[in-house]
């Protein structure tokens, strides 16, 4: 059908001249609906494999057809019927529609989306940046026939709400080409600042060029020479050792190098970085004016209840799967846009709420793990990966809403951002999302500008965080960590050891998680072999549940990976082999897999870095309702999640950024500075001038592809914007040649990246971490002769009221802490409880007449009656001060004190005032 053009030649003149048939015309576009359907859905919702050459050539031919399509409708008479019929549909009341009316209006929409939903192919258009290009002809059409004004109909009015998540796909596909910053400020001309940024540019160019000229001149010569001449490079050696021979022309002798002959490493395809293709492109100014004017419309009229029902249908599953990018999308844009040309809080009040950053904050995690659970599917876990990058734009356009409010000078405006950064900095989820991040980035599955989004959202974020906690002296925030408690009525299969020892295991690094696999390797294998029989009572997939297949594979991804964590093999293995069932051919394996591939399987779920939250807390949920229904008596260690409020230290709270992975993934995005945008450069410097400089970890910077960049940068010629670049590298630099004078071994370390406790070793020196830890483990050490002082002291003091501090006196070598441990551990005392400092209960009650006589004669009226209830609170131990100044209150001795004190200090007053 493509071929024969059936669609350009016969179907679109059918509809244009079928306005007196309407059967006709409804059928017409039902067969257009189906013809211009995306080639992803006619391949079975799945891109053909490359290496299948007959299916991959027939997806690129449907994909031609569909562009040769969506030409055709470029014709506004097309569009016109398609506008008529639409609104002649949209002015009937919804009661009075019947089920074609609906099927009607579906059909046009989703016509207009598929429409839309075609990539055009720049190669073929051959446009310019200020041409018009097919896409701006459509949306030029969509404009002229009022259809945008029915979209925004649609999407305000609440009767018409079963169409929103229609209508903000069709707003996603119109505005995927358009910057929203560039949009906003059509109509408004250049800035002074955009303006001087421009001949900044501009200088650097001719700069450039100027320099490339003068170099091919200092070797012009005035006659050609075929001869290029050998030479003899100076003070440079050759591979063998001998002086460098050099058989070429002069003209490039000083960008010679021992690499120029070397080919590159051929990175393999399923390692090459993902491609990040350009979204933004510059339409017509006409074209644009068009644009702004419907988002200008679109904030106004339709984007606070039409992002209220889009929530509402993706809460409760009404929407299609995977339907938040276009949620996450509207949120940046609009909020973008409508920060850009005209900074109204009220008309986006509907997402900035602090229950969208939760719900934003929930999706980063989920796309995350999806991302590293597909990561054998590069397709698959790519598209995971621009979905989280859609969910870190949006978190970073509410954090600068906050920034902006927070700099506003309405007042209003900076108490209610104080209020939500306040809420933002306290819950741990939302500061730990940047550092998960950064070190788990992955260039093969996210792009360059994924990774400056988050490298730009970590940037405001630690910037709030210095502005806050520079207003405020004290910051409260709340922190999580697994606390192991004992239970009875455990599972009687449960397995103890590691992952019960109550550490956080969402926050082990890589090592850590593989030494812990090493310890539970042979016990799986034991399992997998079948040495003991597994139970069937696991359940991986519930038929009855709402949710769909591929969630319901996640979690039961993730609760292998807890079940191993927490040392519960059994159920691990059980539920690894059940949802292999359920999920054949996938992450789970096969059935005719062999024991090593069984547990390569079960190896790479285990290393996963997956949060594991949410997982953590369904299992929780099962584990208490196991013990509801009875399980073993038997006592269990297991970890509960506690939390506690603390104040905030912002120093380390950098130090989380002091990892090497972040260091690499800074150092990536540092090499494309001159690609970069100036926000983007400036916040990698930031980030690493607060790791060199204020937490003084330099070595962390001293690596040889970091150098290099360095190296690029100091050979740019001096421009305001490499002033901070080039200032930063000097420092770094000339930080490791102090180095490399006292420790030569420094040019080694420029091949390797390093640890937190390798830096500190390279500027303590090497082996100082293991002499402390010799010198820590020999203090807490205890001879014989030290227990049994220790047992003597114990006996002797053992009625005191604070025992350990009597011990702590005798023992001048030992702590606290080390007094207590040592107690317990020769069995002195039962616990730590029992070596509390014991409180005296005072007496309480009525005064005896002896003890009232004894008061009258120990009390001494002095000018300050607080001193005088003091002294005289000395000689009653047994009472406290309240109660002696209450009794001295009832027998009248301090009244007349405390009149002359206030005579006294009034007197003192109307002097001071005199004078």
């Amino acid at each position: 059908l493509g071929k024969a053009s059936i669609l350009q030649k016969d179907l679109l003149q059918i509809l244009v001249n079928s306005e007196n048939d309407v059967l006709l015309r409804n059928d017409v576009i039902r067969l257009l609906v189906n013809l211009t359907q995306p080639a992803y859905m006619c391949f079975g919702q799945a891109y053909p494999n490359r290496k299948d050459t007959d299916m991959m050539r027939c997806f690129m031919e449907v994909n031609k057809y569909l562009r040769q399509y969506k030409e055709a409708f470029v014709a506004e008479k097309v569009t016109n019927v398609l506008g008529s019929v639409l609104a002649d549909l949209c002015q009937k009341d919804w009661n009075d529609r019947d089920e074609d009316d609906t099927l009607v209006i579906e059909r046009i929409l989703l016509l207009i989306r598929n429409i839309l939903h075609v990539t055009p192919n720049p190669n073929e258009e051959k446009r310019t940046e200020d041409d018009v290009s097919i896409h701006d002809q459509i949306i030029w059409s969509l404009h002229v026939n009022g259809i945008d004004e029915l979209l925004l109909f649609l999407g305000s009015n609440p009767d018409e709400s079963q169409w929103c998540m229609h209508v903000i796909e069709i707003m996603f596909l119109i505005l995927k080409e358009q910057s929203a910053t560039f949009l906003g400020r059509t109509g408004k001309g250049k800035t002074l600042e955009e303006k001087q940024r421009d001949d900044q540019i501009l200088e650097e160019l001719l700069q450039k060029e100027r320099m490339k000229k003068e170099r091919v001149k200092q070797f012009r010569a005035t006659r050609h020479s075929r001869f290029g001449g050998t030479y003899v490079i100076t003070n440079q050696k050759s591979i063998s050792g001998t002086e460098q021979v050099y058989h070429r022309t002069l003209a490039g002798v000083k960008d010679y190098s021992h690499d120029v002959e070397k080919r590159p490493r051929r990175t393999p395809k399923p390692k090459r970085p993902a491609p990040d293709t350009p979204r933004e492109r510059v339409s017509t100014y006409s074209v644009r004016l068009v644009l702004k004017n419907l988002c200008v419309q679109f904030l106004e009229c339709c984007y606070n209840p039409l992002m209220k029902t889009v929530k509402d249908s993706i809460t409760y599953r009404r929407a299609m799967a995977n339907d938040e990018t276009y949620y996450l999308w509207a949120i940046r844009f609009f909020m973008e846009f409508n920060r850009v040309c005209d900074f109204r809080v009220g008309i986006v009040g509907e997402t900035l709420q602090l229950q969208t950053f939760h719900y934003i904050i929930q999706l980063i995690a989920t796309f995350f793990e999806s991302m590293v659970l597909n990561k054998k599917l590069a397709v698959d876990a790519r598209q995971w990966g621009e979905r989280l990058g859609y969910a870190v734009q949006a978190y970073k356009e509410l954090l600068q809403y906050i920034y902006n409010m927070s700099i506003s000078h309405d007042q209003t405006m900076r108490d209610s951002s104080k209020v939500m950064q306040s809420n933002v900095f306290y819950h741990p989820e939302y500061r730990d999302v940047f550092a998960t991040l950064l070190r788990n980035f992955n260039e093969v599955f996210q792009t360059r500008s994924s990774l400056r989004d988050i490298v730009e959202a970590t940037h405001l974020y630690v910037k709030m965080m210095e502005n806050y906690c520079r207003k405020n002296t004290h910051m409260i925030v709340r922190t999580t960590r697994k606390k192991s408690k004992k239970r009875s009525g455990g599972r009687s299969n449960r397995s103890r050891g590691a992952g019960s020892s109550g550490e956080d295991l969402s926050v082990l690094t890589e090592d850590q998680l593989v030494d812990l696999w090493e310890t539970m390797d042979g016990r799986v294998q034991e399992l997998c072999e079948g040495v003991e029989p597994l139970p069937s009572s696991a359940l991986p997939f519930d038929a009855t549940s709402n949710q769909p297949m591929e969630e319901q594979k996640i979690y039961a991804m993730g609760k292998v990976r807890y079940l191993l964590r927490t040392a519960c093999h059994v159920e691990a293995v059980a539920l690894f082999r059940d949802a292999r069932e359920v999920w054949p051919d996938d992450v789970f394996g096969s059935g005719d897999m062999s024991l090593d591939d069984e547990l390569t399987a079960i190896k790479e779920l285990f290393l996963n870095p997956m949060s594991g939250f949410s997982v953590a807390h369904q299992m929780d949920e099962e584990s208490r309702d196991y013990d509801e229904e009875g399980g073993c008596g038997e006592e269990v260690e297991e970890t509960e999640l506690q939390s506690n409020e603390l104040e905030f230290d912002l120093k380390r709270y950098i130090q989380r950024f002091s990892n090497n992975k972040i260091v690499r993934v800074y150092s990536l995005l540092l090499a494309d500075y001159q690609q970069n945008p100036d926000p983007i450069n400036h916040a990698a410097v930031k980030m690493l001038h607060r790791i060199a400089v204020d937490l003084k970890m330099a070595p962390l910077l001293h690596q040889i592809s970091v150098f290099r960049t360095f190296q690029a940068i100091l050979h740019e010629p001096s421009s305001p914007r490499w002033k901070e670049l080039q200032k930063f590298s000097r420092y770094v630099v000339s930080g490791f040649f102090q180095l490399a004078s006292t420790n030569p071994l420094m040019f080694v370390e420029l091949l390797f990246w390093k640890t937190s406790s390798e830096v500190y070793e390279i500027s303590q020196g090497y082996g100082t971490l293991q002499r402390e830890k010799e010198l820590k483990l020999a203090g807490s050490v205890w001879t014989r002769e030290q227990e049994e002082e220790l047992a003597q002291l114990y006996e002797q003091y053992k009625e005191e009221d604070d025992i350990v501090c009597c011990i702590e006196n005798a023992l001048s070598n030992r702590s606290k802490h080390q007094i207590r441990a040592q107690l317990v551990r020769q069995g002195l005392v039962a616990n730590r409880q029992s070596l509390r400092k014991r409180q005296t209960k005072k007496k309480t009650g009525e005064w005896s007449e002896e003890e009232v006589a004894n008061l009258r004669e120990v009390f001494q009226p002095l000018e300050d009656y607080k001193e005088a209830v003091k002294a005289a609170a000395t000689h009653f131990p047994e009472r406290g001060i309240r109660d002696v100044g209450r009794q001295l209150k009832e027998m009248g001795l301090i009244t007349h004190a405390q009149k002359t004190r206030k005579q006294k200090q009034h007197l003192s007053d109307s002097i001071v005032n005199s004078d």
